[in-house]
């Protein structure tokens, strides 16, 4: 932190490691593809592999949408066209309705 004047001015760094990329809930994998899943209260929903961070974006943000609704913190501003959330509406209702043991 320095001062200028009657201004403050604070430099921040972020450090992001290789397999880290800007997306929630979105990694890059060893082989160059990125992963991306969905975690909500101790379940986690394999959401598949992506070409692209911005493809597993877009998956974890129709997960998210499913599950939040129109509180979800999306990653990309979805447009009509990207919002097809019966891609992985089967998984996701499989995954997240409880089951009795």
């Amino acid at each position: 932190m320095t001062e200028r004047g009657n201004c403050i001015v604070v430099v921040v760094t972020t450090t992001v490691t290789p397999n880290e990329v800007p997306y929630r809930g979105v990694r890059k994998r060893s082989q160059g593809k990125y992963k991306a899943k969905f975690t909500n209260q101790k379940v986690c929903v394999w959401l598949g592999n992506f070409d692209t961070q911005e493809e597993a974006a877009r998956a974890y943000d129709k997960a998210t949408r499913m599950y939040h609704g129109a509180k979800s913190k999306l990653n990309i501003l979805m447009s009509n066209e990207d919002n097809l959330e019966h891609d992985i509406v089967a998984i996701v209702t499989i995954v997240l309705t409880p089951i009795e043991i």
